[in-house]
């Protein structure tokens, strides 16, 4: 039982430090570099998050709206 508790402790730190921390949308829009960076890792294998799929959303957003712009949208 005294070996069990601090492993489980140890166990939990460790878990919830593999955790990369995830970026909504409106983060990889407003830092689009990054959100290509991060299509490129995952692209690679590196990343397999949300992260993913939200970087990838923000630049389809940002197309989209270069796009109106560009045809004289709003």
């Amino acid at each position: 039982m005294k070996k069990v508790v601090p492993m489980a402790f140890v166990s939990v730190l460790f878990l919830s430090g593999c955790n990369d921390k995830v970026y909504d949308v409106d983060y990889y829009f407003a830092n689009q570099s990054e959100a290509k960076n991060v299509i490129e890792q995952c692209s690679q294998g590196k990343i397999t998050n949300e992260n993913c799929d939200n970087a990838k959303a923000a630049i389809q957003k940002q197309k989209r709206e270069d796009w109106i712009k560009a045809h004289g949208g709003k």
